[in-house]
């Protein structure tokens, strides 16, 4: 280390009083839990500016909404960002990302840079990690939405049908239908035509160069009649979309008592907003839009959007929304988690690299923690 370098580092600990930790540190608040990212010392800094390593573009860095919130400055190919935590935290579930996104069609930063922006932002403060993921994901709860992103995984799962079968033969019988009281039990069989069923795992990927994303298969394997023979690829692929296609929103729509999944896909996130706000009103906008613009999932097909993490040095899948607790319970089965495993340790992605969560071993404060994707949990 040099001595000019060595000499600020010195004088920055005597100003501050302490050095600042490169971890992520977990701390307990009275309504809740609230993670300290690295580089700030203290739970309740409410304003941060930093030079985020995201280029900058050629357009405008005054986005009209949220200047509150957020003020971004275009600095010598990169970007300086101002956060302000009470503003922010008023904004709507989804509002972060919706936000950069913008900023990313407007040019203000370089294309296929708004989520990692995003990422950047919440992570440059104290926040309740649950406060954190509403700021990045709409409530699909309120909204009847998810938004899928390169944190995601999409599997799909098929029926596969006997040789010479109809595309449209049913693959359940309901054979028995009792009563008893006020409780009636229906009795449900595959039918002949039903021999199996496949599933298919999909990646959300950045495109090169340009915004958003392209969803492309990455594996599937069939499951007939006990066995499991990998596939080269899906035998049909649900999620072709034009080339132009760019964000995705996975909605669930209710027809005739069941659910039905459309997959919206639009050029830019502010056209997929448009888009959603027709769709909510008509759901026949699939039949108005360009062909693959707009997917209707059949209904004996099931689309599960999962988040991808590591847990104990293998790629695992967890269902949208879930928390370490949750994480530990795919990975051992157990039905409930009290306490944190003695030796468990946690990473969160801080600048895109994993960094350690510091955490009170005697409080299970950590097993709440919301997942975005890209975390590391281990134990063993």
């Amino acid at each position: 280390m040099s001595r000019p370098r060595a000499a600020t580092l010195l004088l920055s600990v005597i100003t501050t009083g302490c050095a600042v930790r490169q971890t992520y540190r977990l701390v307990a608040q009275n309504a809740g839990s609230v993670l300290i990212p690295p580089g700030v010392s203290k739970p309740d800094v409410a304003q941060r500016t930093f030079t985020a390593d995201i280029a900058s573009g050629r357009g405008s860095c005054a986005p009209a909404e949220g200047a509150g919130a957020i003020v971004i400055q275009s600095r010598r190919g990169r970007v300086r960002v101002t956060v302000t935590r009470g503003p922010l935290l008023k904004e709507p579930p989804g509002w972060l990302a919706a936000w950069t996104a913008r900023a990313e069609s407007q040019g203000c930063i370089a294309a296929g840079e708004g989520l990692k922006l995003a990422a950047r932002i919440v992570e440059s403060l104290p926040l309740d990690p649950r406060a954190a993921w509403r700021l990045l994901h709409a409530n699909d709860r309120q909204t009847g939405y998810v938004d899928l992103g390169p944190e995601m995984r999409l599997q799909v799962v098929s029926p596969i049908l006997r040789e010479g079968a109809s595309p449209d033969a049913p693959i359940l019988d309901a054979s028995n239908l009792t009563g008893e009281g006020n409780r009636l039990t229906l009795d449900l069989k595959s039918t002949p035509d039903l021999i199996g069923y496949e599933t298919a795992w999909y990646a959300i990927q950045p495109k090169a160069g340009r915004i958003g994303f392209a969803i492309t298969p990455l594996s599937a394997e069939k499951h007939i009649q006990g066995k499991v023979e990998p596939a080269a690829a899906p035998a049909t692929n649900y999620l072709k979309f034009e080339p132009q296609a760019a964000y995705y929103r996975l909605f669930y729509k209710a027809d005739r008592g069941e659910v039905v999944e459309v997959v919206l896909a639009a050029p830019t996130r502010a056209e997929l907003d448009r888009q959603t706000q027709t769709f909510s009103s008509d759901p026949a906008l699939c039949a108005q839009v360009p062909t693959q613009a707009c997917v209707v999932i059949p209904k004996r097909v099931a689309l599960n959007p999962f988040l991808v993490i590591t847990v104990n040095g293998s790629e695992t899948t967890v269902p949208v929304g879930s928390t370490v607790r949750a994480a530990i319970q795919v990975a051992t089965g157990a039905r409930t988690i009290e306490r944190p495993p003695a030796d468990l340790k946690v990473y969160k992605l801080y600048a895109g690299k994993p960094v350690p969560v510091e955490f009170d071993r005697t409080s299970p404060e950590i097993l709440g923690v919301v997942l975005n994707g890209g975390e590391s949990i281990s134990w063993k």
